[in-house]
């Protein structure tokens, strides 16, 4: 927001918060897809005995695993599994989310060092085109 002059202040606002509202969705969006991929390759219901169609609903969501063992007699194994498999996945999906997050946050700090670096470079120099100018806070054409 410091970037952007004062008449400008609300529009930067605005895309700020519509690109972090974006950027919200689109990573809650993402980290559950993983996520969900990461939990159907990870149960395991081979030795269960279900039948396909329960099979099928059970390895889909965590949801369909824990309303299908309330209804089974031995429903605590098939609960048990379902519990370990989206544990394991919803820690690697959160790690790799992490992980992202800390190589943006790095490139972030890497710019913008990099931009103060070549600014007091310029300075030095008398390079004007790095030199930051003053600007003059009353809006064009008041008096």
């Amino acid at each position: 927001m410091s970037a952007v002059p004062p008449g400008k202040a609300g529009v930067g606002s605005a895309l700020n918060d519509t690109t972090r509202e974006v950027g919200g969705a689109l990573g809650i969006a993402i980290v559950g897809s993983v996520s969900t991929g990461i939990y159907r390759s990870a149960i395991d219901l081979r030795e269960l005995g279900l039948p396909p169609a329960a099979a099928k609903a059970a390895s889909e969501s965590i949801g369909g695993a824990k309303a299908l063992a309330a209804q089974l007699p031995n429903g605590a194994d098939l609960a048990s599994r379902a519990g370990t498999a989206f544990t394991h996945a919803f820690n690697l999906a959160s790690g790799a989310g992490a992980g992202l997050a800390l190589v943006a946050a790095a490139m972030v700090v890497m710019r913008y060092s990099r931009e103060a670096e070549m600014a007091a470079a310029a300075a030095d120099e008398g390079d004007e085109e790095f030199v930051e100018v003053p600007v003059d806070p009353a809006p064009v054409g008041s008096a």
